[in-house]
């Protein structure tokens, strides 16, 4: 608004001057004045300038409120496009999406042909999350005004991002063969005379729509010709090289990116692509080579790490991660991430567990730091330590309930029974009715074959947390394997889905009710989608495999049974039988 504002300065001088001559010649009356206060009455062309200072006085003072009635009261007085498109900017810069649409709305119906409020109010629309409708309001203006290249190029971006390719591609054939770029539109300058449809711009965002659309080979075509016609433009090199790396064609990628590399041996990224390609080529100390001539900043080297670690090079990955940590201001993550490296890469214990010895209390990351030690320490059954790590856990932040938890887990995994319970009724005290310790005291109750105090628990659970998947799982489970209170079952477990839809042992209870039900066509239906968020649970193996038999699929029953066998599940010798039994 600041340019627009100095067109106003004189007439504004001009009336201060005269204010002292209105109030004389009668330019200003007062219809009202008390002891408080008084109200002028300004004429109109005085009004507009006014509030077009109010405007912009509220704006920068944050007083959205006044801010909202100087702009209707601006546009109202002065509905000229001009002013329509500032005050809907200035609004929508403020973050005010309800009056900014408010007066755009009004704005377009005054002036449905101009250009400048399409925009803003496709904008608006768009900021007050109307994204189809902004789409929309855009390509009606585009598809009655082909030869305006600039919206119809800024539409198909927005619609590339929006993932709505084949709209992108429809949109960019609005533009008729002799037209040229309009001003605003990238390829005006250096083309200005070339028709649109033969710009390196047009070229590469044609391509963008194709390669959204799996049309690879023109895509790439296009691609070409673009930076053939302009060998500096980047972002169409860079679009090739992931068209490239798509087809699986690395040494064609790697080529382009050492080619930015010499317009831009600064840009991060570019050195980051190059780390990858060399990687899938199977290149790892030109890779790592790469990655020690690339910029030396943390988020450079953490990326390069997680490309090392995804290719399973544990040792440079590691060495990676210290040149990170060696910077200063280097996160805590760090320290984890060189912790995964060590223990799941290298297979180093003691060494895994020092960098997690680097994360201090103080830091947002000591929970996690502590629940990875733990848990390393724990698979490799080196149980008292474990347990000192969490008493001293505990010691530094009694009211973290996760080192509580982790305790009893502790107490659980080694068989003491009564110390992981006594621990639960301790933090129950602390965190009274907490649904995750009331659940594993349940659990705890379930293992030791406790289960009618382990219902009592999640009953408790569900009165007092309605919503609870785990407990709404864990009852209707329970009914439907006893072949009791169906109906109730199906319905707790429907509620427990609602809140976690892609639970495998959720979506799995379920097949199991419609199986008890005799409802064996849906739970067949129901246990495939179980499957899919779950493949590797030996107890869904072995449910599909009973449903299987059920539905008269012997083969797939007994390729379930043998995969629950391999999965080791606790019932194998049942499951023996099982397999055994299914009739060819």
């Amino acid at each position: 608004m600041g340019n627009s504002l100095k067109k106003w300065f004189f007439p504004v001088c001009l009336v201060l001057v005269l204010a002292l001559f209105c109030l004389v010649w009668g330019c200003f009356f007062i219809p009202e004045q008390n002891s408080n206060r008084v109200v002028w009455e300004l004429n109109p062309s005085a009004e507009e300038i006014y509030n077009l200072l109010s405007l912009e006085q509220s704006i920068r003072s944050n007083n959205l409120d006044e801010a909202k009635q100087s702009a209707l009261l601006l546009v109202e007085r002065d509905p000229s496009e001009e002013t329509f498109v500032e005050a809907v900017s200035e609004l929508m810069l403020k973050g005010e999406k309800s009056v900014s649409l408010e007066i755009a709305a009004k704005g377009h119906a005054l002036y449905p042909e101009s250009k400048r409020i399409s925009l803003v109010y496709a904008e608006a629309l768009m900021q007050s999350g109307r994204m189809e409708e902004g789409v929309a309001l855009l390509s009606a203006y585009a598809e009655k005004n082909p030869y305006d290249t600039h919206i119809i190029m800024r539409l198909s971006d927005l619609l590339v991002r929006l993932k709505q390719f084949s709209k992108a591609n429809e949109v960019l054939n609005f533009i008729p063969a002799d037209a040229k770029p309009t001003e605003l539109d990238p390829s005006f300058g250096a083309y200005a005379d070339t028709p649109a449809r033969k710009t390196p711009y047009y070229l590469y965002m044609k391509a963008k729509a194709l390669l959204g659309l799996n049309k690879l080979k023109d895509a790439e075509a296009l691609l070409k010709r673009a930076v053939e016609k302009d060998p500096k433009f980047v972002e169409a090199w860079a679009e090739l090289a992931f068209l490239y790396e798509k087809s699986k064609r690395p040494a064609e990628a790697l080529e382009i990116y050492n080619r930015l590399l010499e317009l831009d041996r600064s840009n991060p990224s570019i050195w980051i692509r190059i780390v990858y390609s060399e990687l899938q080529l199977g290149h790892v100390d030109n890779a790592f080579s790469a990655v020690e001539l690339g910029p030396p900043t943390v988020n450079f080297l953490m990326q390069a790490g997680q490309l090392f670690t995804g290719f399973k090079e544990w040792n440079l990955a590691e060495r990676i991660y210290l040149k990170a940590a060696a910077l200063p201001g280097v996160d805590d993550e760090v320290f984890l991430y060189l912790f995964l490296v060590a223990y799941d890469g290298s297979k180093d214990l003691e060494r895994a567990v020092n960098y997690l010895s680097m994360i201090s209390p103080d830091s947002p990351l000591y929970e996690r730091a502590v629940l990875y030690k733990i848990q390393a320490l724990s698979e490799n059954k080196r149980y008292s330590e474990s347990m000192a790590v969490v008493e001293e856990a505990l010691d530094h932040f009694p009211a973290q309930k996760s080192f509580w938890q982790t305790k009893a887990s502790l107490y659980h995994v080694q068989g003491k029974y009564a110390e992981a319970e006594q621990l639960l009724d301790e933090a129950l005290q602390r965190f009274p009715d907490d649904p995750e310790l009331m659940f594993a005291k349940g659990a705890l109750y379930d293992q030791l074959n406790r289960k009618a105090e382990a219902m009592q628990v999640m009953e408790a659970i569900v009165k007092a947390h309605p919503d609870n998947s785990a407990a709404l799982n864990y009852i209707g489970y329970t009914l439907a394997d006893k072949g009791v209170e169906l109906e109730r079952a199906r319905e707790l477990i429907e509620r427990a889905l609602a809140g976690d839809p892609e639970n495998a042992h959720i979506i799995d209870s379920l097949a199991w009710v419609y199986f008890k039900m005799g409802n064996f066509a849906e739970a067949y239906k129901t246990i495939l989608k179980a499957m899919e968020f779950s493949p590797q649970e030996a107890e869904i193996w072995e449910h599909y495999g009973d449903i299987a038999e059920k539905v008269n699929k012997p083969t797939e029953a007994k390729k379930a049974y043998a995969r629950a066998l391999e999965l080791s599940s606790e019932d194998s010798a049942e499951i023996e039988e099982k397999l055994k039994k299914v009739r060819d």
